[in-house]
């Protein structure tokens, strides 16, 4: 507890008397009417406010898999601040493997709080990536990690697929026991 002692009662401020994690504050104002000695009430006017500006937070993304040359998304996450307008949070993304894919491949968007990150693969490549989405109010900035594994697009050689058929449809190729 810390008690104020002004005349005007106009403008008191009170510093250092609140832990800085605290989310509640109780005031009780106390005092006595000079003329007759029974209590006596205003009103108040409370402000609380604080200099340290609050984090964006992002939503976690799950690890993904997908095919080389071929695009993933678009993969929703939500990003929220607790002092900053959705319009002047700035995401960025960028991915651990470059030759994998590369930060150029990376499209990141967000609109009142919904955000969005399509991923491209380079063609022919395979391998993991972690993908680091960070948001920034401008003061602080977050950011988010998640896991891309990239594996061969495989396809089908027709040729050898009808050949197969081929061979099992000529009554002579057929073994018989």
């Amino acid at each position: 507890e810390k008690s104020i002692n002004s005349s005007s009662w106009t403008q008191a401020t009170l510093s250092g008397a609140v832990a800085p994690t605290a989310r509640k504050l109780r005031v009780v104002i106390k005092g006595t009417h000079s003329a007759c000695g029974i209590a006596a009430f205003d009103d108040l006017s409370l402000k609380i406010s604080t200099n340290e500006s609050a984090p964006p937070v992002i939503s976690q993304i799950e690890n993904q898999t997908m095919l080389s040359g071929k695009t993933l998304g678009p993969l929703s996450f939500s990003v929220t601040d607790a002092d900053t307008s959705y319009s002047n949070i700035v995401l960025s993304a960028v991915s651990s493997n470059t030759s994998l894919i590369p930060n150029s491949n990376l499209s990141v968007n967000q609109t009142n709080g919904n955000g969005t990150i399509n991923i491209t693969a380079v063609n022919g490549q395979t391998g993991q990536s972690k993908i680091t989405i960070t948001a920034s109010d401008g003061t602080k900035s977050t950011s988010m990690n998640f896991n891309v594994s990239v594996s061969a697009d495989v396809k089908m050689d027709v040729n050898l697929i009808s050949q197969s058929l081929e061979d099992w449809t000529d009554p002579s190729s057929r073994f018989y026991y």
